[in-house]
């Protein structure tokens, strides 16, 4: 197979959860690690409604095992926002918890919101590790709900148009740390370089730009 690719397309780069954020979502949630591996049926009264084609020749057809979502399907370094507090809040016992879950969701508590999630860059996964109790209590189907579906990357072609299967591309690893000193890493960029092996397969799409080189030149002719 060959690839014909123009100035101004891009390619789309599918990433993988890091290992250690893996981990730590199997340390929330053990018992998910011996489920038989199951279909992802949406449900009516969720908000996700299809999974994205590309899963399916990322991850391979159902059943899937949680390590598969785990890995692959969730973002768990996603930015959550007032809706997750909402789920949170709907599950939470802990009156305390609670209480701190409605603040985020009323306008109120909006500036607490953004010192707690946007000025560190707080993940969604560093929310469920900050409230184990209540996460304990969040029903499997609902982290679907509460955690997004892995979104791709795109990154500049940097290599000349050619009829073969070799594309370099231009990436520039996100890695720095926030004002309380928590170290942020780009989910797809530091993936690239950190976490991606030499001979991985890596799920990738290209993405067709809008500029294309005309098929005949005008000029003047001599007369």
């Amino acid at each position: 197979m060959t690839l014909s690719l123009f100035s101004g397309d891009a390619i789309q780069v599918y990433a993988e959860n890091f290992s250690e954020n893996v981990k730590s979502f199997f340390d929330l949630f053990p018992n998910l690690k011996d489920v038989a591996p199951f279909f992802l049926v949406s449900e009516p009264d969720m908000r996700w409604v299809t999974i994205p084609p590309a899963f399916f020749k990322l991850c391979g057809p159902q059943p899937w095992t949680w390590e598969t979502v785990a890995t692959k399907l969730l973002d768990l370094q996603s930015i959550p926002g007032v809706y997750a507090f909402q789920v949170l809040g709907h599950f939470a016992q802990d009156p305390l918890a609670k209480e701190k879950f409605e603040e985020y969701c009323g306008p109120e508590g909006l500036e607490s919101l953004y010192n707690y999630i946007n000025r560190p860059r707080r993940t969604i996964l560093e929310v469920l590790l900050d409230f184990p109790t209540t996460a304990a209590l969040i029903p499997p189907n609902y982290l679907l709900e509460l955690i997004p579906f892995m979104r791709p990357r795109a990154f500049s072609i940097a290599s000349p148009p050619k009829e073969t299967h070799h594309i370099e591309i231009l990436v520039a690893v996100v890695q720095y740390k926030t004002n309380l000193k928590t170290e942020r890493k780009g989910t797809c960029s530091y993936w690239l370089a950190h976490h991606c092996d030499i001979g991985q397969k890596v799920g990738i799409f290209v993405e067709k730009g809008s500029l294309r080189a005309p098929t005949q030149v005008s000029g003047l002719q001599n007369p």
